[in-house]
Protein backbone atom coordinates (compact mmCIF):
# COMPACT_ATOMS: atom_id res chain seq x y z
CA UNK A 1 0.00 0.00 0.00
CA UNK A 2 1.19 3.14 -1.10
CA UNK A 3 1.85 5.66 2.08
CA UNK A 4 -0.41 8.83 2.58
CA UNK A 5 1.40 11.81 1.44
CA UNK A 6 2.45 13.86 4.08
CA UNK A 7 1.02 17.06 5.28
CA UNK A 8 2.56 20.16 3.52
CA UNK A 9 5.64 21.79 5.23
CA UNK A 10 4.90 24.95 6.79
CA UNK A 11 6.57 27.97 6.04
CA UNK A 12 6.06 29.86 8.83
CA UNK A 13 5.91 27.01 11.82
CA UNK A 14 9.31 25.60 9.65
CA UNK A 15 11.27 28.38 8.87
CA UNK A 16 14.86 28.74 9.68
CA UNK A 17 16.41 30.91 11.50
CA UNK A 18 16.97 34.59 9.70
CA UNK A 19 20.62 34.50 10.45
CA UNK A 20 21.35 30.94 8.66
CA UNK A 21 19.20 32.33 5.45
CA UNK A 22 22.09 33.83 3.42
CA UNK A 23 23.51 30.63 3.93
CA UNK A 24 21.06 28.48 3.26
CA UNK A 25 20.17 30.29 -0.14
CA UNK A 26 23.45 30.13 -1.29
CA UNK A 27 23.29 26.55 -1.83
CA UNK A 28 20.87 26.58 -4.46
CA UNK A 29 23.82 28.62 -6.40
CA UNK A 30 27.18 28.16 -7.48
CA UNK A 31 29.66 28.13 -4.83
CA UNK A 32 31.83 31.02 -6.52
CA UNK A 33 28.41 33.01 -6.23
CA UNK A 34 28.81 33.27 -2.69
CA UNK A 35 28.04 36.46 -0.71
CA UNK A 36 30.55 35.35 2.22
CA UNK A 37 29.85 38.99 3.82
CA UNK A 38 26.24 38.07 4.21
CA UNK A 39 26.52 34.91 5.55
CA UNK A 40 29.25 36.22 8.52
CA UNK A 41 27.45 39.19 8.97
CA UNK A 42 24.88 37.35 11.70
CA UNK A 43 28.11 36.61 13.67
CA UNK A 44 29.48 39.84 13.85
CA UNK A 45 26.90 40.07 16.65
CA UNK A 46 27.11 36.57 17.94
CA UNK A 47 30.15 36.20 19.55
CA UNK A 48 29.39 32.70 21.38
CA UNK A 49 28.31 31.61 17.71
CA UNK A 50 31.77 32.86 16.99
CA UNK A 51 33.36 31.28 19.41
CA UNK A 52 31.53 27.99 18.25
CA UNK A 53 32.99 28.40 14.92
CA UNK A 54 36.50 29.17 15.65
CA UNK A 55 36.39 26.31 18.19
CA UNK A 56 35.10 23.68 16.07
CA UNK A 57 37.72 24.66 13.43
CA UNK A 58 40.44 25.48 15.69
CA UNK A 59 41.13 28.77 13.81
CA UNK A 60 42.27 32.21 15.81
CA UNK A 61 39.91 34.12 13.55
CA UNK A 62 36.99 34.60 11.04
CA UNK A 63 39.74 36.26 8.67
CA UNK A 64 42.02 33.31 9.01
CA UNK A 65 39.31 31.51 7.99
CA UNK A 66 38.14 33.34 5.32
CA UNK A 67 41.61 33.23 3.87
CA UNK A 68 42.02 29.52 4.10
CA UNK A 69 39.10 27.88 2.58
CA UNK A 70 36.86 28.36 -0.34
CA UNK A 71 33.84 30.55 -0.08
CA UNK A 72 31.68 26.85 -0.24
CA UNK A 73 33.22 25.04 2.81
CA UNK A 74 33.07 28.59 5.03
CA UNK A 75 29.34 28.34 4.15
CA UNK A 76 28.83 24.65 5.11
CA UNK A 77 30.70 25.33 8.55
CA UNK A 78 29.24 28.55 9.33
CA UNK A 79 25.72 26.54 8.55
CA UNK A 80 26.65 23.78 11.09
CA UNK A 81 27.52 25.74 13.72
CA UNK A 82 24.55 27.84 13.49
CA UNK A 83 22.12 25.18 12.95
CA UNK A 84 23.56 23.62 16.15
CA UNK A 85 23.43 26.86 17.89
CA UNK A 86 20.04 28.47 16.16
CA UNK A 87 17.61 25.93 15.19
CA UNK A 88 14.73 25.41 17.63
CA UNK A 89 14.42 22.52 19.46
CA UNK A 90 11.26 20.72 21.15
CA UNK A 91 11.81 20.58 25.16
CA UNK A 92 13.20 17.25 26.21
CA UNK A 93 14.95 15.71 23.07
CA UNK A 94 18.71 15.53 22.90
CA UNK A 95 19.53 17.67 19.54
CA UNK A 96 23.32 17.43 20.92
CA UNK A 97 23.18 13.42 19.70
CA UNK A 98 21.30 14.68 16.66
CA UNK A 99 23.99 17.78 15.84
CA UNK A 100 26.67 14.98 16.68
CA UNK A 101 25.34 12.24 14.36
CA UNK A 102 24.80 15.02 11.30
CA UNK A 103 27.97 16.32 11.36
CA UNK A 104 29.60 13.32 11.90
CA UNK A 105 28.33 12.28 8.99
CA UNK A 106 28.80 15.60 6.40
CA UNK A 107 32.61 15.25 7.85
CA UNK A 108 32.65 11.19 6.31
CA UNK A 109 31.10 12.45 3.55
CA UNK A 110 33.18 14.91 2.36
CA UNK A 111 35.82 12.68 2.93
CA UNK A 112 34.32 9.90 0.93
CA UNK A 113 33.81 12.14 -1.97
CA UNK A 114 37.06 13.20 -2.23
CA UNK A 115 38.44 9.62 -2.58
CA UNK A 116 35.88 9.18 -5.14
CA UNK A 117 37.26 12.14 -6.47
CA UNK A 118 33.51 13.99 -6.30
CA UNK A 119 32.71 17.28 -5.07
CA UNK A 120 33.32 17.20 -0.97
CA UNK A 121 31.73 20.47 -0.22
CA UNK A 122 28.36 19.42 -1.98
CA UNK A 123 28.71 15.83 -0.32
CA UNK A 124 29.40 17.80 3.12
CA UNK A 125 26.13 20.04 3.46
CA UNK A 126 24.21 16.80 1.60
CA UNK A 127 25.25 14.80 4.92
CA UNK A 128 24.59 18.11 7.10
CA UNK A 129 21.29 18.21 6.52
CA UNK A 130 19.90 15.19 5.40
CA UNK A 131 18.68 13.48 8.96
CA UNK A 132 16.33 17.34 8.91
CA UNK A 133 13.86 14.88 8.54
CA UNK A 134 13.74 13.82 11.96
CA UNK A 135 13.65 17.81 13.54
CA UNK A 136 10.52 17.71 11.59
CA UNK A 137 8.96 14.95 13.08
CA UNK A 138 9.74 16.22 16.52
CA UNK A 139 8.15 19.82 15.79
CA UNK A 140 5.25 18.46 14.13
CA UNK A 141 4.58 16.47 17.36
CA UNK A 142 5.66 12.92 15.94
CA UNK A 143 7.30 10.31 17.89
CA UNK A 144 10.64 10.18 18.90
CA UNK A 145 11.74 7.08 16.76
CA UNK A 146 11.84 7.03 12.98
CA UNK A 147 8.90 5.98 10.99
CA UNK A 148 10.54 5.11 7.86
CA UNK A 149 9.68 8.76 6.04
CA UNK A 150 12.68 11.15 7.61
CA UNK A 151 14.05 11.40 4.20
CA UNK A 152 10.67 12.27 2.59
CA UNK A 153 10.27 15.19 5.08
CA UNK A 154 13.84 16.47 4.99
CA UNK A 155 13.51 16.52 0.98
CA UNK A 156 10.13 18.76 1.84
CA UNK A 157 11.99 21.06 4.20
CA UNK A 158 15.08 21.53 1.67
CA UNK A 159 12.88 22.57 -0.96
CA UNK A 160 10.79 24.74 1.23
CA UNK A 161 14.30 26.51 2.19
CA UNK A 162 15.26 26.91 -1.09
CA UNK A 163 18.37 25.24 -0.82
CA UNK A 164 18.39 23.80 -4.30
CA UNK A 165 16.55 20.54 -5.93
CA UNK A 166 19.88 18.72 -5.77
CA UNK A 167 20.09 18.42 -2.47
CA UNK A 168 16.64 17.77 -1.73
CA UNK A 169 16.65 14.77 -4.20
CA UNK A 170 19.86 13.54 -2.94
CA UNK A 171 18.32 13.79 0.80
CA UNK A 172 15.26 12.19 -0.10
CA UNK A 173 17.34 9.00 -1.63
CA UNK A 174 20.11 8.53 1.15
CA UNK A 175 18.54 5.53 2.68
CA UNK A 176 18.09 3.51 -0.52
CA UNK A 177 20.65 5.50 -2.64
CA UNK A 178 20.63 2.91 -5.77
CA UNK A 179 17.04 3.56 -6.55
CA UNK A 180 17.85 7.56 -6.48
CA UNK A 181 18.02 7.39 -10.41
CA UNK A 182 21.10 7.38 -12.85
CA UNK A 183 22.31 10.43 -10.66
CA UNK A 184 22.62 9.24 -7.39
CA UNK A 185 26.48 9.98 -6.63
CA UNK A 186 25.83 12.23 -3.49
CA UNK A 187 23.01 10.62 -1.84
CA UNK A 188 25.31 7.07 -2.32
CA UNK A 189 28.15 8.86 -0.53
CA UNK A 190 25.57 10.30 2.71
CA UNK A 191 24.47 7.03 2.54
CA UNK A 192 27.69 5.31 3.52
CA UNK A 193 29.08 8.33 5.56
CA UNK A 194 25.90 8.23 7.82
CA UNK A 195 26.48 4.50 8.12
CA UNK A 196 30.01 5.39 9.48
CA UNK A 197 28.52 7.94 11.66
CA UNK A 198 26.34 6.04 13.46
CA UNK A 199 28.75 3.39 14.56
CA UNK A 200 29.97 6.08 15.95
CA UNK A 201 27.37 6.60 18.55
CA UNK A 202 27.18 5.23 21.98
CA UNK A 203 24.29 3.19 21.35
CA UNK A 204 23.54 3.25 17.64
CA UNK A 205 20.69 1.27 16.45
CA UNK A 206 22.03 0.64 12.79
CA UNK A 207 21.84 -3.20 12.45
CA UNK A 208 22.56 -2.94 8.90
CA UNK A 209 25.40 -4.11 7.27
CA UNK A 210 28.50 -2.34 5.93
CA UNK A 211 27.50 -0.70 3.23
CA UNK A 212 29.94 -2.16 0.19
CA UNK A 213 27.10 -2.48 -2.90
CA UNK A 214 26.64 1.15 -2.19
CA UNK A 215 30.20 2.34 -2.16
CA UNK A 216 30.89 -0.15 -5.43
CA UNK A 217 28.12 1.76 -7.08
CA UNK A 218 30.42 5.49 -7.28
CA UNK A 219 33.60 3.21 -7.06
CA UNK A 220 35.20 2.85 -3.25
CA UNK A 221 35.72 -0.73 -2.51
CA UNK A 222 35.80 -1.38 0.98
CA UNK A 223 35.41 -3.22 4.03
CA UNK A 224 34.36 -2.20 8.21
CA UNK A 225 37.24 -3.35 10.24
CA UNK A 226 35.78 -3.43 13.16
CA UNK A 227 38.33 -3.77 15.69
CA UNK A 228 39.73 -0.04 14.51
CA UNK A 229 36.45 1.02 13.76
CA UNK A 230 36.63 2.28 10.41
CA UNK A 231 36.20 1.73 6.84
CA UNK A 232 39.46 0.07 5.23
CA UNK A 233 39.79 0.12 1.40
CA UNK A 234 40.54 -3.24 -0.63
CA UNK A 235 43.12 -1.22 -1.70
CA UNK A 236 44.77 1.00 0.00
CA UNK A 237 46.67 2.49 -2.61
CA UNK A 238 43.00 3.75 -4.37
CA UNK A 239 40.86 4.20 -0.83
CA UNK A 240 42.81 4.51 2.19
CA UNK A 241 41.51 4.24 6.08
CA UNK A 242 39.27 6.46 6.79
CA UNK A 243 40.28 8.49 9.94
CA UNK A 244 39.10 8.69 12.65
CA UNK A 245 35.59 11.08 12.72
CA UNK A 246 37.03 13.17 15.28
CA UNK A 247 40.08 13.92 12.72
CA UNK A 248 38.17 14.42 9.76
CA UNK A 249 36.26 17.72 11.25
CA UNK A 250 39.38 18.67 12.36
CA UNK A 251 40.52 18.48 8.76
CA UNK A 252 37.70 20.34 7.18
CA UNK A 253 39.09 23.82 8.27
CA UNK A 254 42.47 22.87 6.40
CA UNK A 255 42.93 24.73 3.32
CA UNK A 256 44.49 21.83 1.64
CA UNK A 257 41.98 18.70 2.61
CA UNK A 258 44.09 15.55 3.10
CA UNK A 259 41.65 11.90 1.47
Amino acid sequence: MTPAPLPEIDPQRLAPPAALRPALQSLAGLDLDIALDDVLAPLQTDAAWTDALLTETQSPTLQTLREQLDPGMLRNLVLATGLTRLLPWPAGRDNQAFWRFSQNTAAAAHWLAGVAEEDPVQAHACGLLHALGGWVRLQLGGGPHPDGRDAERAAALLRAWGVGEHLAHAAAHVPHPTEGGADATLSCLVHVASWCAAQAEPQHLNPAPCPQAVGQRIGLLFTWDAQAGTLVGLDDVLMPPMPPLPTLRARLAQPTPTW
